[in-house]
C-alpha cells in the first residue's frame, strides 16, 4: 500500500505538467485585491494605538501591502519577510547546534523548532508558501 502511494505520488508532478494544470492566472488578481482590503482592514484599527507592537504591525501590514500595489508580482513577498525568513535560517542552525551539543533536551529542540515552523509560516503567508526542507 506504500509503495502504491509513492508510486502515485511521485507521478503526480509529472502528470500534472504534461495535462498543463496549474496555477489559476486570474487567482492573482483576485488574491491581490482581497489580500489589500484585509490587510486595509487590519491597519484600521492601528491609529488609536500606540506603543512598540502597533508600530511593528504597521511596518509589516504596511509593507505587504506596499507588495500588493507596487511589486509586478502581487504576491511578492516583501523585503521584511525576506530578512525575516533569513534571521529564522540561522535561528534554525543555532538549534541544531544547541541539540548537537547537548545543550537542549529533544523535547525542547522540537517544541523550538515547531514554534520556527509557524514564524517561517507566518513570514511567508503574504508571499510563496512553500516550506524548505531544513
Amino acid at each position: 500500500m506504500i509503495g502504491t502511494l509513492v508510486i502515485q505520488g511521485l507521478t503526480l508532478g509529472p502528470l500534472i505538467r504534461r495535462m498543463k494544470l496549474g496555477d489559476d492566472p486570474g487567482l492573482a488578481h483576485e488574491i491581490a485585491p482581497a489580500r489589500k482590503r484585509l490587510i486595509e482592514a487590519g491597519l484600521a484599527i492601528l491609529p488609536e494605538r500606540a506603543g512598540a507592537a502597533a508600530d511593528a504591525l504597521r511596518f509589516r501590514y504596511g509593507a505587504a501591502g506596499k507588495v500588493t500595489t507596487e511589486a509586478d508580482d502581487p504576491q511578492a513577498m516583501s523585503e521584511f519577510d525576506e530578512l525575516h525568513l533569513e534571521m529564522i535560517a540561522r535561528q534554525r542552525v543555532v538549534l541544531h547546534d544547541m541539540r548537537d551539543a547537548g545543550d537542549v533536551a529533544e523535547d525542547v529542540y522540537r517544541r523550538l523548532q515547531e514554534e520556527l515552523d509557524w514564524s517561517e509560516v507566518d513570514a511567508r503567508s503574504f508571499g510563496d508558501n512553500v516550506l524548505t526542507a531544513t
